[in-house]
């Protein structure tokens, strides 16, 4: 029972340094979407996604852990409730985990909020991309020149 407490144990610990790195590497992303830096962000990007892969594996690991020890204490495989049966069982493990778990539950957050926060800078992106093209609209003057496949591209034609 130790050995599955352990492994439920180690995979929530990843669990939590998987989120905590992706926190990090949206914070560290802000500035190449201020600056409209598209090669970094696509980095950026790659590597946050690479991070949600491996955080969808853990939690597949953190659910089987969960289900095995649950399997062994007799209750239903939900982590509020094995937390609860431990408790019973061992105090101190049950404290470890559950703060553990409340941690989790910030880094939860704070990637939610990183997240919001993201969407707000690329729709500003959007709407200052989209000034920048009604601008650029307003004085060029393409209406009157025809591009011509010779060549001759910017020849006034008579309507």
């Amino acid at each position: 029972m130790l050995s599955k407490l352990g492994n439920l144990q180690a995979s929530l610990k990843s669990y939590l340094l998987l989120l905590q790195e992706l926190v990090s590497e949206l914070i560290s992303s802000r500035p190449y979407l201020f600056a409209m830096n598209l090669d970094a962000v696509y980095l950026h990007v790659e590597r946050e996604l690479y991070l949600c892969h491996q955080l969808q594996q853990v939690r597949l690991e953190c659910a089987a852990a969960c289900g095995s020890v649950a399997q062994l204490l007799d209750v239903p495989p939900d982590l509020n409730r094995v937390l609860a049966s431990i408790h019973h069982q061992d105090e101190a493990l049950a404290r470890t985990l559950t703060s553990l778990y409340t941690e989790i539950h910030r880094a939860e957050s704070q990637v939610d909020i990183e997240n919001r926060i993201h969407g707000l800078l690329i729709n500003g992106t959007r709407r200052t991309l989209a000034v920048l093209a009604n601008a650029f609209a307003s004085v060029c003057p393409s209406d009157s020149f025809v591009t011509v496949a010779s060549g001759d591209a910017g020849v006034r034609t008579q309507p």
